[in-house]
């Protein structure tokens, strides 16, 4: 980020992002981690969302390669390290189904849905860092906001695909106060 961090968007959604630094070079950076982790996160999801919920719950994974390895080779079949795994909660975020609770608040039904999960490796993200020229700070947003997208239902299977995720990042690198992952000769 050029000048300060990014803050949530104000809006109605409730947002609960669980950070687990479960790796010790997390803490090393010079930043205050869960909080940075969050409020990108929750500035992705607000950004990315097309329905309505009230409440979303994720957790997010701070973690190595060793970690990552061991996902990707379980979930993915690739025996290799990578910078950002998503798992969803459910095939798809719908208005009308997936919802694991709903209660009423102030005469409102609340509808809650447990998103999924990200896992990051921070070796992945040090080297592409600084293999890209940016700063770790601003790639890991970019990992955060794509795997958010990821739970959001975005995804490279396809060029039409391709293209609305790229956008949707660049879009949520920009409000960050980042530049656009995808520019030439950028990264």
């Amino acid at each position: 980020m050029k000048s300060s961090d990014p803050s949530p968007r104000s809006s109605s959604l409730l947002c609960n992002v669980d950070v687990v630094i479960a790796h010790d070079s997390w803490n090393r950076l010079d930043l205050d981690v869960e909080k940075y982790v969050k409020n990108i996160a929750v500035t992705a999801i607000s950004a990315g969302l097309e329905c309505v919920v009230s409440y979303i719950e994720l957790c997010i994974l701070l973690s190595c390669d060793t970690i990552l390895n061991e996902l990707n080779k379980n979930y993915r079949n690739k025996d290799q390290p990578t910078n950002v795994l998503s798992f969803p909660y459910s095939e798809s975020l719908s208005p009308d189904i997936n919802y694991h609770s709903t209660h009423s608040y102030h005469n409102n039904v609340q509808k809650r849905y447990y998103l999924g999960d990200i896992a990051i490796s921070y070796e992945r993200v040090l080297d592409e860092s600084l293999t890209k020229n940016v700063s770790i700070k601003e790639y890991i947003a970019h990992m955060i906001i794509h795997g958010v997208l990821h739970l959001l239902d975005y995804d490279h299977k396809n060029d039409h695909d391709t293209d609305k995720m790229q956008k949707k990042e660049k879009e949520i690198m920009l409000s960050c106060g980042y530049s656009n992952p995808y520019e030439v000769n950028k990264w």
